[in-house]
């Protein structure tokens, strides 16, 4: 599936889909939240972004939530 997770923007490039944890219950995970997590990096030092969905929504990219540093 093509997804719209590749940026650029300030000389930075970058990409989501180095991971994905699927922190469910079907997924057996410990301490499920019910979110799909998926990683990336950024930029020549590789910082580490993060966005998360509720699985039934993985194809709906508006409701993808990304992590600030501080909130979703």
């Amino acid at each position: 599936m093509d997804t719209p997770f590749y940026l650029a923007w300030a000389g930075e490039s970058g990409s989501f889909g180095a991971r994905i944890y699927v922190n469910t219950n079907a997924a057996g995970a410990p301490n499920p939240d019910g979110y799909m997590y998926v990683y990336g990096v950024r930029g020549m030092t590789k910082k580490l972004m993060v966005a998360r969905v509720k699985p039934i929504d993985f194809e709906h990219f508006d409701k993808w939530v990304y992590w600030d540093e501080e909130n979703w």
